[in-house]
């Protein structure tokens, strides 16, 4: 783990990933239904619809992505994924109808499958050829320590602030 007094640049893309798990692990969506229903004056099904979309964009994606994983380096897909989810969820706060949710959410689903798990294991497989369990082991922890801590904050961020907040 360390050489010449410095720790291995592996374990500092651990903690990095690590901390994208922590916070992806976050999914407001959950939490903030009953405000989307009444935002957008509609059922459970439609809105839920999104999530689908979402999981769709993120297996097409995910396709995509995990062939062309082994040509280039992770840490682009990784890079840009991040940045159009991140936008793109930005963007579904301003969501005022049904289109505008699925739209963004494919969006989302799409960037997603560039950023997720794919992703990062393939970039800690290029660093680790020993302690690769142990390196997966902590990525994983933080992604359900993440959840755990931060659907709770969540929670309080809808509840006080309402649902365009959490995103």
């Amino acid at each position: 783990m360390l050489k010449d007094n410095k720790l291995f640049y592996g374990w500092w893309m651990v903690v990095a990933i690590t901390i994208l798990f922590f916070i992806g692990g976050t999914a407001p969506f959950a939490i903030v239904l009953k405000q989307l229903m009444e935002q957008l004056h509609t059922g459970r099904g439609e809105v839920s619809l999104s999530q689908s979309i979402t999981m769709v964009g993120s297996g097409i994606a995910g396709i995509i992505v995990g062939r062309l994983m082994l040509r280039y380096r992770p840490r682009t897909f990784i890079l840009w994924g991040s940045v159009v989810s991140g936008v793109t969820l930005l963007l579904l706060s301003l969501a005022n109808s049904l289109w505008f949710l699925y739209v963004f959410y494919l969006i989302a689903g799409l960037a997603v499958g560039f950023c997720n798990a794919i992703a990062y294991f393939t970039l800690l497989s290029k660093w680790f050829t020993r302690r690769w369990g142990a390196a997966l082991g902590i990525v994983m922890a933080g992604g359900s320590i993440g959840s755990m801590v931060m659907q709770p904050v969540v929670g309080i961020i809808a509840q006080d602030f309402g649902w365009r907040a959490t995103y």
